[in-house]
């Protein structure tokens, strides 16, 4: 199939290993491999890796773990991931699940292959994420090997009992995998690697679950059964008012973590900066984490078109970026590049903005932000860019149309409804990636 990806060696050395050591050197290369799949013709190309898969869902058994029907429900929830982080869409989404399931439902359960967590965290109160992620309880797997890892994740499942894991591992956490498949009657893979494979992507669980609708096209082509959970969030407070819209000035935003910008790609992200600058009288806000060598770069490519360096404003990362849009009275939001940010895309939407993504068709379908409904404008070049920007008045009446509302409610609720359990509806049948 157009979208496995191949492991041989590492899946004939797990096949081959039967020693407690030769296993874990094999899972300790396995977990180091993220960097590897960035390359060209992967990431943005490739999704699953059956034979991986097959071998990694047989080390329970390998290791004496029976498998353990329980029955599927909602009163005792497990959100079983590597690890959450201050921004970025995988661990906002999180949030949102605990969210809308409740603190006395939850139990979070952090497999930590990378070794980057510890309960001294919480006793020393520097660990801000319980408001974020609301549950009951926390707890960090801490057995020394990932073999014991796994039998120690198995161990914490057997004695939580859950009616329902929501598995949000890293790409290459076989731990996570391999721990949760003696429960797969309850687990729902929630499949976040939209842009390279992921272990377990294969596996049939008993839900597989995606957040972005050209991993779904995928999966669904793959014959994987997924269900299209889509992306959440909040709506807007109804006490949020945004400052009046300057009617002699625009002003552009966008939204993301910096690797979103960097990657190499037939064009820099400052050409597009360029672009929408160089059209309208408008100011550029940059909202998420920068460094003094981003910042250099923007204020350079500004300055060598003649344009003024402090139209480009960053303003660090925001605890909510909805009310920051209207905070800063943002007319048009355009996407980061040349990875584009799906979940604050939706966000940009809630907020009543036109979107403009720009795509980078050459890193692969999987990278291309596709919703089921035309709901934002897609360019390809800063020269499109241009030429969609000119069109300021028509970006801005389409918002208002009833039927973008309506589109944009539908995805919020989507996700909302997967989460409790509620039967979804079908997406576009006929939909497919190039």
């Amino acid at each position: 199939m157009r979208f496995n990806h191949g492991f041989q060696d590492i899946e004939d050395a797990l096949l081959a290993a039967r020693s407690f050591e030769a296993v874990e050197t094999v899972l300790q290369r396995l977990i180091g491999m993220v960097p590897d799949l960035l390359v060209d013709g992967v990431r943005g190309w490739k999704l699953f890796s059956p034979r991986l898969d097959d071998a990694i869902s047989n080390l329970p058994r390998r290791l004496g773990l029976a498998d353990t029907p329980l029955q599927k429900g909602q009163d005792n929830i497990v959100v079983l991931a590597t690890r959450f982080y201050s921004t970025g869409g995988h661990s906002q989404v999180a949030a949102d699940i605990t969210r809308l399931i409740g603190k006395e439902r939850v139990t979070l359960v952090f497999t930590d292959i990378y070794r980057q967590l510890g309960y001294r965290m919480r006793i020393a109160s520097v660990d801000s994420s319980a408001e974020r992620f609301p549950s009951r309880s926390t707890i960090i797997l801490s057995a020394p090997t990932l073999v014991e890892k796994i039998v120690e994740l198995y161990a914490v499942l057997s004695a939580l009992k859950p009616s329902r894991i929501f598995l949000m591992g890293n790409h290459m956490d076989v731990v996570a995998i391999a721990g949760a498949w003696p429960f797969r009657d309850v687990v729902d893979f929630v499949h976040h690697a939209d842009f390279m494979p992921a272990v377990g992507s294969s596996l049939r669980f008993s839900t597989h679950a995606d957040l972005t609708y050209s991993c779904h096209l995928a999966c669904r082509e793959a014959g994987r059964e997924p269900v299209y959970a889509s992306m959440t969030a909040p709506r807007p407070h109804s006490g949020m008012v945004a400052p009046p819209r300057r009617a002699d000035r625009l002003t552009f935003a966008t939204c993301g973590g910096l690797h979103k910008y960097r990657r190499a790609a037939r064009f820099r992200w400052t050409q597009f900066v360029v672009a929408a600058l160089s059209t309208a009288d408008a100011d550029f806000i940059h909202i998420g984490p920068t460094d003094q060598g981003f910042a250099d770069e923007i204020q350079a490519s500004l300055r060598e078109a003649d344009l003024d360096p402090g139209r480009y404003k960053f303003i660090g990362v925001v605890p909510d970026l909805q009310a920051a849009l209207r905070a800063q009275a943002v007319d048009i939001y355009i996407s980061s590049y040349p990875e584009p940010g799906g979940r604050a895309n939706l966000e940009a939407m809630m907020a009543g903005l036109p979107v403009v993504i720009p795509v980078e068709e050459e890193s692969g379908p999987l990278m291309v932000d596709r919703w089921p409904d035309a709901q934002a404008t897609n360019v390809t070049t800063p020269d499109e860019l241009t030429t969609a920007l000119r069109d300021v008045q028509g970006l801005l009446l389409r918002v208002k149309d009833a039927s973008v509302g309506v589109h944009v409610e539908s995805e919020r609720r989507r996700f909302e409804d997967y989460v409790a359990g509620l039967p979804l509806l079908p997406i576009s049948p006929d939909d497919a990636l190039p």
